[in-house]
């Protein structure tokens, strides 16, 4: 009896394989295309870099002025030559805003070899004393010491703070008051107040705790407190009694409290 040899069945190796076959060349265009793009992505990338043709060769500062010829040579010497597509922006504009003069910087490219650069200037908020014969201190809306002045500047209020125990400052320190920004408010809130706002201040003074007063030109003495948010109808009434022939008697008048304290010179006597 002869026995018969046993077939092996190749069908499953060769779906298999047909299967395999089927993803490599349908997978294989796919990813020559997406080496090809990456490959020309960063050719072109950096032929552009290197071309001359985006090296910076001239920056712009808006506005003029604020930046001395120290500062521009800085800034020319950070950025000019190098590509245009190169140059970090952000970097370059955190290095113009350490300037204390400079409150916020913008650099925007302009191809094909230029930089425009737009700041904003720093203003100063108010001017401090530190002793009666000493320098003027000019402090912005966020503490920064902007500049020094030997003169008070007549556009700027005045305060004093002989309290302070620091009484040296240089430009681009901070101002060390923890209740300065009590104050700012109230600096801010100041041009709202129409019983006020067309008053002569010749100066502010401030305790240790924050308790501010005005003092205007004939001597009068109005105690602030922490904030100014005097109601309309306590407007008016300090309105009448800036306008009162009795003004000249008044030491102080105290705005603190929900009544408007008087305070005459003949009672101190």
């Amino acid at each position: 009896m002869v026995k018969r040899r046993k077939k092996w069945n190749f069908r499953p190796l060769k779906k298999l394989t047909r299967t395999f076959s089927s993803i490599v060349w349908n997978g294989l265009p796919f990813g020559v295309i997406s080496f090809m793009v990456i490959f020309l992505f960063v050719g072109v990338r950096q032929m552009l870099h290197a071309d001359p043709y985006f090296q910076i060769e001239k920056i712009t500062v808006f506005p003029a002025g604020i930046l001395n010829q120290t500062e521009l040579n800085f800034l020319e010497g950070r950025a000019k030559g190098k590509s245009l597509l190169e140059i970090d922006l952000k970097e370059l504009s955190k290095i113009l805003e350490r300037n204390p003069k400079v409150e916020r910087a913008e650099v925007v490219r302009v191809l094909p070899k230029q930089l425009s650069v737009y700041i904003i200037k720093r203003q100063p908020l108010v001017q401090i004393q530190f002793h009666p014969d000493g320098a003027f201190y000019l402090i912005s809306h966020d503490q920064m010491v902007t500049g020094i002045a030997k003169h008070a500047r007549p556009d700027l209020l005045m305060l004093e703070d002989y309290r302070s125990p620091q009484k040296r400052y240089s430009v681009g320190m901070y101002y060390q008051n923890t209740n300065f920004q009590s104050l700012r408010k109230i600096l801010l809130e100041l041009p709202n107040q129409s019983s006020i706002r067309r008053e002569n201040i010749s100066k502010m003074t401030a305790d240790e705790t924050g308790n501010v007063s005005f003092f205007l030109s004939d001597g009068l003495e109005l105690k602030i407190g922490k904030e100014f948010t005097l109601p309309q109808s306590s407007q008016m009434v300090l309105g009448s009694l800036l306008k009162s022939k009795e003004r000249a008697e008044y030491l102080y008048l105290d705005l603190r409290y929900r009544d408007i304290i008087i305070k005459k010179k003949s009672e101190t006597l």
